[in-house]
């Protein structure tokens, strides 16, 4: 089986030689770039960040399968790779971890934004507990 994977080889972290050691039977091609322009002899596409238009799957003569790396499909022309039969799929948010991770994440930021986070990497680093602190605090004090 033939495998596109529409990103460097080194992407996301190295995602790409971890299934090449799952699947070591089939033959993976890392297109180097966030762009397709020829799905011929492709039998599954990893599409990471790039755009899968109506185009683009009009060369696809062996294509079975768009299978995305994370959640986010809104690049994928899913109506036109549906009435070429291809079948597209996603890591769903609610069994991979993916939602919990981006909302801790959000958090995370917003705390950072509230407190100064420049501040904050300097407290850490110089063992400072408390500070700096936020602005909640401050504006508490302030009125």
């Amino acid at each position: 089986m033939k495998i596109l994977f529409a990103a460097s080889e080194d992407a996301w972290g190295g995602f790409l030689n971890r299934v090449k050691k799952i699947l070591p039977g089939h033959e993976f091609i890392a297109e180097g770039r966030f762009e397709i322009t020829d799905l011929s002899g492709i039998d599954v596409l990893i599409p990471t960040m790039s755009r899968v238009t109506e185009e683009t799957l009009k060369t696809a003569d062996k294509l079975q399968l768009i299978q995305q790396c994370g959640a986010g499909l809104e690049l994928v022309d899913i109506n036109a790779a549906r009435k070429r039969g291809i079948f597209v799929a996603n890591v769903p948010t609610d069994v991979s971890g993916n939602a919990d991770s981006v909302a801790e994440l959000a958090i995370y930021l917003m705390i950072g934004l509230s407190r100064n986070t420049e501040m904050m990497k300097d407290s850490l680093k110089n063992r400072i507990m408390g500070g700096p602190m936020g602005l909640s605090s401050i504006m508490t004090h302030l009125k």
